[in-house]
């Protein structure tokens, strides 16, 4: 199966509809969590992050932020502001705005 979108996005001021496929370029601007395919990158993060940030345990949401960084450079790894469930969602939601282009 081929990656789609799962969800309608915004990505540099463009609305992509869900059932969209990926190309390069459109994978490079929206997070992994809004595809569904065969991809297995994209499959791994929507085993972790299946639902809601603020479901997730803190572990978990450190987890998510550890796989992000391993693959980033240390100036663009992201760096949530505290320890704090509140702090590692808000920093996966400025990720996530971030890489869609917002």
């Amino acid at each position: 199966m081929a990656r789609v979108l799962k969800q309608t996005v915004l990505a540099d001021g463009v609305i992509y509809s869900a059932g969209t496929p990926a190309t390069d370029d459109l994978e490079a601007k929206v997070p992994a969590t809004f595809w569904d395919g065969d991809d297995a990158k994209s499959v791994q993060s929507q085993q972790r992050i299946s639902k809601g940030y603020g479901d997730h345990t803190v572990a978990e949401l450190e987890g998510e932020i550890d796989a992000r960084n391993a693959d980033r450079p240390k100036e663009d790894q992201i760096k949530p502001e505290g320890n704090k469930k509140a702090d590692l969602v808000a920093a996966l939601e400025a990720d996530d705005a971030h890489s869609a282009g917002a």
